[in-house]
């Protein structure tokens, strides 16, 4: 697998530097100094000298007729690795190996024109030997192959676009990654054949912004693929001076004669991008204390892996004084490959890039709140570009998957709903796994990201004014009936709360349900403000939404919070106590809580009528304002029946009042029913119940025996 590619631009050959000398035409040793030649050419049928085979041993060459030679430039290719390669080795499974990839000659020969004349050389760069003048060779009296075939060529503009367009790399050596050590300038295991037939080898492959990572504030898998949201883009600083620029010792040029030139130590590299987020300026700091001579600082490939990149300013030091220097060189966009760069075409000089001074800020993260980046099936590694969809103008808050038919024949045909601050957005798979619509379902925006929860069918969410759910294509809600003023039921039904007043004589789990039941009956806090910062988990097997205070970071580990429980079935709201909770993860089939103490508890059992276990749990139930006729006549309650499947007897309270504002103690009972009660008229009542059950045990209803009292004329 290509995980991605990284494509470094190395030049291994300079133009113009191909050497075809006459072997006939030679220059008196007096008559050369440096690049000036004085004084006439000498034309000799009988020429000899000398030069090392491959053994390095002189081997002697006569010639006797009109000839020419090649003067070859073999290179090899040399690399060297720094960095702990055990950590890499840690993704073998992700990573098989480090491929090298190179080009077919590119040259600026034409071959459609003919050679028409010689010329005398001039000396030009090659990488290993700087500025050479080691093509000709020098007897005691002359030197050969001062003048050389005057190749025709192309301009200089279509050479640079030639280069600047290359998009064909072909494999020609990879390196194991368990081989892979730490080494310097070590030989490419280059695979000479594959030289030879470059283009009938493995091409690279371009992918899109490889370079660059993404932060996610979330992710949701589907269909066997990754989807993050809320994306941010960090992008890559860029490569430094050892990477971008052969190794510095084989750029320098020949320090003899007239051919000394500046060279520059690079601090750093700064390049400029133009997004969607403004312009964003990376840097990459070089420390190596390396240096690169003047002329391939102006000509060499300057390369950054992202089409955006319009600029990169390299700040250096000229080592013959220590002087600063600020270079600023133009990036171009490739056609055919996701990068920009700048090339020279070998005549440029460095002081046509120095700029005054640059100022800018760092800033390396792009915002793609909009952004929905999906990966290849299988493959959390890879984001291809046709699974990058834009939802809305917004951000995007979270995503969840729904079965259910949005409207009639067309079942499953949006699967995936995405939450945005724009509204709620339905996607469209197609048939390659990617997403080919995206089209709006709700103006109604979620006010809590932890909320979105996919149910059976449908998907949860939070509003600022309800916790709904998503039908179809519908929004309904689930929290009208908690809507309305809070009932402080402290101040209103003290003697309930009263109840629960701890005394000296409880024992240590008596003090215990006290202390837990006192905590439901003060929960304060309305239930819409309390959903904006819960996070909301589904119970399968029980089918119960569970709304869960994630927020009680100061509280100790161990304390217990109060929690919301919806169910389903039933569509009826309670409250719970639950230990204090640090998270908790929608996990299909089983959902898990974990605790702040470290624990973590997996919703895995469905609700039990015959379970062994005989602990008791206590619990409390108050009702909303009773009113049993539509008038404003007074009743008065005469008896009850509790319906249970125990043998408990619930303790109930029993208030009533006239306003629905002033509420009057009534009486309590722990007497499972009665027929008769003294009770007096009011027009609303409420009823508390106080039960302790075991799992098997069950509360149905409470009956209530109601006559209705009469106003006098």
């Amino acid at each position: 697998m290509i995980m991605h590619s990284a494509p470094v631009f190395m030049p291994v050959q300079v133009p113009n530097s191909y050497a075809v000398a006459s072997a006939n035409l030679t220059f008196n040793n007096s008559d050369v100094v440096g690049d000036v030649f004085k004084g006439k050419i000498n034309v000799k049928d009988t020429v000899k000298f000398s030069r090392p085979d491959g053994d390095y041993q002189p081997f002697e060459i006569t010639i006797t007729k009109a000839a020419f030679y090649y003067y070859p430039r073999n290179v090899s290719l040399l690399y060297s690795l720094s960095g702990d390669t055990d950590q890499l080795r840690l993704w073998k499974d992700v990573i098989k190996s480090v491929d090298v990839f190179i080009t077919p000659p590119i040259t600026n020969i034409d071959t459609a024109a003919k050679i028409t004349s010689l010329a005398i050389y001039k000396p030009n760069y090659g990488l290993g030997v700087g500025r050479v003048d080691s093509y000709t060779y020098a007897s005691d009296q002359e030197k050969v192959g001062c003048v050389r075939v005057n190749f025709p060529t192309i301009s200089d503009d279509v050479y640079h676009n030639k280069l600047a367009n290359t998009s064909a790399f072909y494999k020609v050596c990879s390196l194991n990654l368990e081989e892979l050590r730490e080494c310097n300038e070590i030989a490419l295991p280059v695979d000479k054949q594959a030289i030879y037939e470059v283009s009938l080898q493995e091409q690279m492959k371009d992918d899109y912004k490889t370079h660059n990572s993404l932060l996610a504030s979330g992710s949701y898998v589907y269909n066997h693929r990754l989807n993050l949201y809320g994306v941010k883009e960090v992008l890559f600083s860029g490569f430094n001076r050892k990477v971008m620029f052969p190794y510095s010792s084989l750029l320098n040029s020949d320090s003899t004669n007239s051919y000394t030139q500046n060279h520059y130590r690079i601090d750093k590299i700064v390049t400029v991008i133009n997004t969607s987020s403004g312009t964003k300026h990376v840097v990459v700091n070089d420390d190596s204390g390396k240096n690169v001579d003047a002329y391939m600082l102006a000509n060499l490939v300057k390369f950054y892996p992202d089409s955006r990149a319009t600029q990169m300013i390299i700040y250096a030091t000229r080592i013959e004084d220590s002087i600063p220097y600020v270079f600023s060189f133009p990036l171009t966009p490739c056609n055919e490959i996701n990068g920009s760069m700048h090339m020279g075409d070998f005549n440029r000089r460095i002081e046509e890039f120095i700029l005054g001074t640059y100022s800018y800020t760092a800033d390396d993260v792009v915002d793609l709140n909009n952004k929905l980046y999906t990966s290849e099936a299988d493959n959390p590694f890879h984001f291809p570009l046709n699974a990058i969809n834009t939802v809305g103008i917004g951000t995007i808050q979270g995503i969840a998957s729904t079965t259910r038919a949005l409207s009639q024949g067309q079942f499953g045909q949006y699967p995936l709903m995405a939450f945005s601050t724009d509204g709620i957005w339905a996607l469209d798979v197609s048939s390659t796994g990617t997403y080919s619509s995206i089209r709006p379902i709700s103006r109604e925006v979620c006010s809590n990201p932890a909320s979105i929860t996919q149910l059976d069918q449908s998907v949860a969410f939070v509003t600022n004014r309800s916790l709904s759910r998503i039908v179809e294509s519908q929004i309904v809600s689930m929290t009208d009936v908690l809507d309305g003023p809070y009932f402080n039921i402290s101040a209103n039904l003290g003697k309930l709360a009263n109840y629960f007043k701890e005394e000296e004589t409880d024992v240590e789990d008596t003090k215990d349900m006290k202390s837990q039941m006192r905590q439901l009956i003060n929960f304060s806090e309305p239930p819409i403000d309390f959903f904006q910062h819960c996070k909301v988990i589904y119970d399968y097997k029980n089918s119960r939404i569970l709304c869960l205070d994630v927020s009680k970071k100061s509280m100790e580990a161990t304390a217990d919070t109060v929690a919301f429980s919806y169910s389903v079935r039933d569509q009826t709201w309670s409250t719970f106590i639950i230990k204090n909770v640090l998270t908790a993860i929608n996990s299909y089939p089983h959902p898990y809580i974990q605790y702040r103490d470290g624990s973590v508890m997996c919703l895995d059992q469905g609700y039990n009528y015959s379970d062994p276990d005989e602990t008791e749990y206590a619990g409390i139930l108050v009702s909303r304002t009773l009113k049993f006729d539509e008038d404003n006549v007074p009743n008065a309650i005469t008896g009850f029946i509790h319906s249970l499947t125990t043998d408990v007897k619930p303790v109930m309270w029993l208030y009533g009042s006239n306003d629905n504002q002033h509420w009057h103690y009534l009486g309590r009972t722990n007497a499972p029913k009665s027929h008769y009660m003294s009770s007096h008229s009011f027009r609303y009542f409420r009823i508390a119940l106080y039960l302790w059950l075991e799992s098997k045990d069950q509360y149905f209803a409470t009956r209530l025996e109601v006559i209705r009292r009469f106003n006098k004329f």
